[in-house]
């Protein structure tokens, strides 16, 4: 059911979240339309809108999907073996899919009933799909966590980017920090000063180009946040769905969430040494952005 409002004179000047609170009335809790308003349930003036803090203006046109937030709250996390990409006496690797909560408890009171010992060393993105590191016990987790540090897992990422790259490739490389965290969502940007931020540095390949996007292949080199979608981003080639990280884009497609996905983890085995390399096949709806612009 979408639900439409258009601002009066006297809502002019409130912010997104507060107007749908009181719109909306008791039908909902304020964390649950928070939580449609980050997972692209609520639409200004035709556009996607993530930040719960912008100010409406007198006429704007507020679209809000509440079939869809019906849908996410009834979301419940189940370990699903065809998802299961590898699996030894140490560790998982898992194909996550976009939408799930890496350290959500639901999350992880079903893994700990399949893997008692679970252990969280590796977290993508919720609206990130792909790849996704599961240690069984502490040893282990111990011992991924010392090979992250020392930048020995080899990740590699899948993104539909709006825009054509100039360049074949390039690396990116700045320092990042947390800009904005208005009404709980988390903005990273280039660092403004020299010395703030921490390093980032990401590789990237453009696979091929078609109908104003492209898909790129993306190594990031360290492990920040969001480090891959600001990276694009600062660019001029957003992650198509990122409305995080863009307000407007060229292309009209209008995925459901971020085109990214983590499409490949290598690193040695922590106990055997031998060299592991895990490949996640890409999702239904990555699939269908791809045959859409011929990629």
């Amino acid at each position: 059911m979408l639900t439409k409002w258009t601002v009066s004179t006297s809502e002019a000047g409130n912010k997104l979240l507060p107007f749908l609170r009181r719109r909306l009335g008791s039908r909902w809790s304020a964390r649950k339309i928070k939580q449609g308003v980050d997972r692209n349930c609520c639409k200004v003036n035709g556009d996607v809108e993530r930040f719960g803090s912008v100010v409406l203006r007198e006429g704007d046109v507020i679209v809000f999907d509440e079939q869809e937030l019906q849908r996410l709250v009834m979301w419940d996390f189940v370990v699903e073996d065809k998802r299961i990409l590898y699996e030894d006496q140490y560790f998982v690797v898992y194909n996550k899919s976009a939408g799930m909560i890496c350290d959500d408890p639901r999350v992880w009171q079903n893994l700990r009933e399949r893997w008692f010992d679970a252990c969280l060393v590796h977290r993508l993105d919720r609206e990130t799909s792909g790849v996704w590191l599961i240690a069984k016990d502490g040893d282990c987790a111990k011992a991924l966590e010392d090979l992250f540090r020392q930048r020995r897992i080899e990740k590699e990422y899948l993104a539909i980017v709006d825009g054509v790259p100039r360049k074949r490739s390039g690396i990116v490389t700045n320092r990042l920090m947390k800009l904005d965290s208005g009404s709980g969502v988390v903005r990273w940007g280039q660092a403004p000063k020299k010395g703030q931020g921490v390093v980032a540095s990401t590789s990237w390949f453009c696979e091929k180009s078609g109908n104003g996007v492209s898909l790129l292949r993306c190594q990031p080199h360290t492990g920040r946040t969001h480090q891959i979608r600001v990276h694009l981003s600062g660019l001029g080639l957003p992650i198509l769905g990122d409305y995080q990280y863009c307000r407007s884009f060229k292309s009209p497609y209008r995925p459901k969430r971020l085109l990214l996905h983590a499409y490949q983890i290598a690193f040695p085995h922590p106990m055997t040494k031998e060299a592991v390399i895990v490949k996640a096949p890409c999702p239904a709806d990555f699939k269908q952005a791809l045959r859409k612009h011929r990629l």
